[in-house]
């Protein structure tokens, strides 16, 4: 495993949000730029975050045994950093 930065890095935070249950999770990160967003399923969901600025946290559910959590910036917040601790190796 190796930390690969995700490519949105100045960039303006529009929505974040981790959805699933137990082992099967997803993760979508949504810039202002609707070109721009990140998502991919997590299998280990394990996820820290570490935003300076107000946020708006929401939950909400696709069914039965699926719960999410979504962030929405209160303010405008830039994208400084973005980093996931990636499984795969370097071709990937």
């Amino acid at each position: 495993m190796s930390w690969k930065r995700i490519p949105v890095e100045g960039l303006f935070f529009k929505e974040m949000s981790i959805s699933g249950n137990g082992k099967d999770c997803s993760f979508e990160l949504l810039t202002k730029d609707p070109d721009k967003s990140v998502s991919f399923e997590m299998r280990d969901p394990l996820l820290s975050v570490d935003i300076q600025g107000k946020l708006v946290t929401t939950s909400f559910n696709y069914g039965d045994s699926d719960l999410g959590l979504k962030y929405i910036p209160s303010e405008e917040i830039e994208i400084v950093s973005a980093e996931v601790d990636f499984p795969g190796d370097d071709t990937e």
